[in-house]
C-alpha cells in the first residue's frame, strides 16, 4: 500500500466580528496539520512551503478587508505557480430588492480574493465560497 502524503495547508483570514475567524478555524480543524493565521500574521515569503492556500475575509461593501488586501498585495507576481488555492468570505443574505441591487453592483469578497490568488499564479481548486451570516434576536 503506497504511503500517503499530507497536504500542507495554510488558511489566512481576517475577521471583524469573529464570524470569519470561526469559519477559518473550522476549515483548519477539518484539514489535518493545517496552519490557520490572521492575515497580518502570515508570512507571504513562506507561501511556497504550502500545497494549498485558503484565504478568507468578511465582505464589507463588496470588498475584502484591508488586512487581506494587504496580504494579497505583498505576494510577489507568479510566486504561487503550481500552488493550489481557494477563497471564502462571510456575507449578509441577499434578501430584499435593495440588498440584491447592492450585491449585484458590488459583489462579494471571495471572488476578488480568488482573482488575486490566480493572478499570482495560484491554481484555483474550488469555486469561491460564501458563508451567509444569520442573526437572531433575543
Amino acid at each position: 500500500m503506497p504511503a500517503t502524503r499530507s497536504v500542507k495547508t495554510l488558511i489566512v483570514y481576517d475577521s471583524v466580528y469573529g464570524n470569519t475567524e470561526k469559519i477559518a478555524k473550522a476549515i483548519g480543524d477539518s484539514i489535518a496539520g493545517s496552519k490557520v493565521l490572521r492575515a497580518y500574521e502570515a508570512d507571504y515569503s513562506a507561501l511556497k512551503e504550502f500545497d494549498l492556500i485558503i484565504v478568507g475575509s468578511p465582505t464589507h461593501g463588496g470588498r475584502l478587508t484591508e488586512a487581506v488586501k494587504d496580504f494579497l498585495g505583498k505576494i510577489p507576481a507568479n510566486s504561487l505557480g503550481n500552488t493550489c488555492v481557494a477563497s471564502f468570505d462571510t456575507r449578509a443574505s441577499a434578501e430584499g430588492v435593495f440588498m440584491k441591487a447592492l450585491i449585484n453592483f458590488f459583489g462579494y469578497a471571495a471572488g476578488r480574493i480568488a482573482d488575486s490568488l490566480k493572478s499570482k499564479g495560484g491554481l484555483l481548486v474550488a469555486a469561491p465560497e460564501g458563508f451567509i451570516l444569520t442573526y437572531s434576536h433575543l
